[in-house]
């Protein structure tokens, strides 16, 4: 994980082999890894025989890797912002993500799409993403990530498996695909969210029963598909 002003690299081998592990990545499987840092889960992965394209916006960072990594076949650097950069078509994700970018990073690699994404992301981000209708976490980015994926939590990561410690606490977590989110989805939940405190009945008028005098907070992903139906319907 990086921010701006400094960067934190995972240095934990039994925490790292865990990462590469958790994505089930089989010999010739295309894995992204967003932020290489040092290399250290990008050797994981290679040891596994599988193709890892990096993207890294750190110039010294990538003259690291490509140092690091010399003559290795299996093994794209990228140099560039992973918020900007055209994403390559890799089934699987597994990174220690800039925890800065979280948020928009996590709604590129959806609507970009893949198989599998294990990312080590800021405990609060991770429970944000798993949160449950009706608690303080639940929002906009909880729908859209538990309505595309299936979301585990898998395992807190101590500070000590970073150096330089950070002073945030870490989770990792796994998302399994099951659609990717589209464009008119998006502009749906984020116009409810805007709304979060009146009733659903005001956002769609034809809402069922059971879900017309909720808050958008109140309700889960499978009731918003139920509710954006009634929207696409008018369409």
């Amino acid at each position: 994980m990086g921010a701006i002003l400094g960067q934190h690299f995972m240095v934990d081998d039994a925490v790292l082999s865990r990462i590469a592990g958790y994505a089930g990545v089989k010999k010739g499987d295309c894995v992204l890894e967003v932020g290489g840092g040092t290399g250290n889960l990008t050797n994981k992965l290679l040891s596994l025989g599988v193709k890892v394209v990096v993207i890294e916006r750190d110039t010294r960072m990538t003259a690291a890797l490509t140092e690091r990594f010399l003559g290795e076949k299996n093994l794209t650097v990228i140099e560039g912002d992973a918020l900007k950069v055209e994403l390559p078509q890799c089934a699987k994700v597994a990174a220690n993500i800039p925890y800065a970018i979280s948020r928009q990073l996590l709604l590129r690699l959806l609507s970009h799409g893949f198989s599998t994404a294990v990312l080590t992301v800021q405990k609060e981000f991770a429970e944000k993403i798993a949160a449950k209708p009706g608690t303080p976490e639940y929002r906009f980015i909880s729908v859209v990530t538990q309505a595309s994926c299936k979301v585990e939590v898998l395992e807190a990561v101590p500070a000590s498996a970073f150096s330089p410690p950070p002073l945030v606490k870490s989770s990792v977590v796994r998302l399994t695909m099951k659609e990717k989110p589209s464009e008119e989805w998006l502009s749906f939940l984020k116009k409810a969210f805007s709304q979060k405190n009146k009733k659903i009945t005001k956002l769609v008028p034809k809402a069922p029963k059971e879900l017309a005098e909720l808050r958008p907070y109140d309700v889960s992903s499978e009731g918003f598909k139920v509710l954006f139906g009634f929207v696409s319907s008018e369409v």
